[in-house]
């Protein structure tokens, strides 16, 4: 059982550090939809109930931008808000102790990065928020996502590099 918590977790680490090296937002949000629905069978094995909760909301907001932009619509800030208010009440519901509060914190990032246009400022708050990972998932014993988070922050400071010297903006 074991093993398989570690595949999981392998998949959904390699899905995320890879959505982060597209070019264009609407393939990070693909990928990131995958990747997020290893990362809720893994930390359901973990019994990471705040990990399980908040990404679930992030599969509902990755999805609901994902098609709002799809049809060619600029994402409302009612939804940002909308997300921001579920993610307190998650954050209230699976209060567990001040360590389970972090992935609230940090899907409140995720989602406020995946409401920008600019894909600078997703790849910098990547950065940001694989660091915070790292601590949550060294706390709930989950350390093959302590190095997929290791390796989104590398790969968040690759993508910064390398779109950085194209001076391309890839945004949308």
């Amino acid at each position: 059982m074991e093993f398989l918590v570690h595949v999981i977790g392998l998949c959904a680490m390699i899905a995320w550090v890879s959505s982060i090296q597209l070019k264009k937002k609407s393939h990070i949000l693909e990928l990131q939809i995958i990747a997020s629905l290893f990362y809720a069978v893994h930390y359901g094995m973990l019994s990471a109930m705040s990990a399980v909760v908040v990404t679930i909301i992030s599969i509902a907001r990755l999805l609901t931008i994902y098609l709002i932009e799809r049809k060619g619509k600029e994402v409302p800030l009612y939804v940002l808000v909308i997300f921001i208010l579920i993610l307190v009440i998650a954050g209230a519901m699976t209060y567990e102790g001040p360590i389970s509060m972090l992935p609230i914190i940090i899907t409140m990032i995720y989602t406020y990065s995946t409401w920008q246009k600019d894909t600078k400022v997703i790849r910098g708050l990547f950065l940001v928020t694989g660091m915070l990972w790292i601590t949550y998932n060294f706390s709930v014993g989950s350390y093959i996502l302590m190095i997929g988070n290791s390796l989104e922050v590398i790969s968040s400071i690759v993508s910064i590099i390398r779109y950085h010297k194209k001076g391309e903006d890839a945004s949308a």
